[in-house]
């Protein structure tokens, strides 16, 4: 497993994960995730390019701990389903 983080700038943050076979050196799963802290808000994108279980999901949500239930998402879902 690779995983790793870059911040572009204070708000703006790209997290990535990446799984190796090594005996055949292929990769297996790959998951992204671009976020961006609007203070009161939130806004998440992730995606799943390979493996089995492509999907991408963006989200809009509360970060405030009152409103922690208030989120919206819109998901493709893997193409198994």
């Amino acid at each position: 497993m690779i995983n790793g983080d870059i911040s572009f700038t204070k708000r703006w943050k790209l997290v990535g994960t990446t799984n190796i076979d090594i005996k055949s050196i292929k990769i297996i799963n790959t998951r992204l995730e671009l976020t961006r802290d609007m203070h009161c808000w939130g806004l998440s994108f992730m995606w799943v390019p390979t493996g089995l279980n492509r999907y991408f999901q963006f989200r809009i949500f509360a970060t405030s701990s009152m409103l922690s239930g208030l989120e919206q998402k819109f998901t493709k879902p893997p193409l198994f389903f």
